[in-house]
């Protein structure tokens, strides 16, 4: 099974990143479980468009690769 886990702090050592890659680790054996986090993802703003940046393409393959996804 392949899961997504969805960081949403941008501090290094928060918590909730923490406990995601714990679970990631811990059940590895059971599921694929990619932590990503929304640190490279640009704020929204009308005037610049980032449709086709980097970041957000790949949070759009994740969206149709991904069958569970984890927000923290």
């Amino acid at each position: 099974m392949k899961l997504v886990g969805i960081v949403g702090s941008i501090a290094e050592d928060s918590y909730n990143r923490k406990l995601m890659t714990f679970m990631a680790n811990r059940f590895n054996n059971i599921a694929d479980i990619e932590v990503v986090s929304i640190k490279d993802v640009p704020m929204f703003s009308e005037d610049d468009d980032q449709t086709n940046g980097m970041a957000v393409q790949y949070a759009g393959q994740v969206n149709r690769d991904y069958q569970i996804f984890i927000n923290y």
